[in-house]
């Protein structure tokens, strides 16, 4: 069953010292956009990425794991910051009230190039 991606909203911000950050919120689903498994917030560091690498992530043709990773090899590593139990966000699209936020740091050959915040639930985990 594949899992499909609906990029919410996004914006490029220019941070002094760090260059230009995406800031992206998207939900991924299956089957339908209401059966949405994990809504997400990325912050992705786009001076990390070649010109053309940043040019399909701010287009939205692809997203941050297969510009960096497309043959799963690995290469992408995630280090936990926090887990924590948070309101759900509306757009999880559930009855209940509560959601787990993963907050994690994306690392590429070792270097940090974004941050992203997965919300997912009992609920919207069993859609899949």
């Amino acid at each position: 069953m594949a899992v499909e991606v609906d990029v919410l909203h996004q914006h490029v911000e220019n941070h002094p010292g760090n260059g230009d950050i995406l800031h992206r919120f998207s939900r991924l689903y299956v089957r339908h956009e209401r059966n949405v498994i994990v809504v997400a917030e990325s912050v992705v560091q786009l001076s990390f990425l070649d010109t053309r690498q940043r040019q399909k992530l701010i287009d939205r043709e692809e997203g941050i794991g297969k510009l960096l990773d497309p043959e799963h090899l690995g290469l992408l590593e995630k280090s936990d910051i926090a887990i924590v139990c948070v309101r759900a966000p509306l757009t999880l699209h559930t009855d209940l009230d509560w959601a787990i936020s993963r907050h994690f740091a994306l690392k590429f050959n070792g270097v940090q190039c974004a941050e992203i915040r997965e919300f997912v639930n009992n609920e919207s985990l069993e859609r899949a």
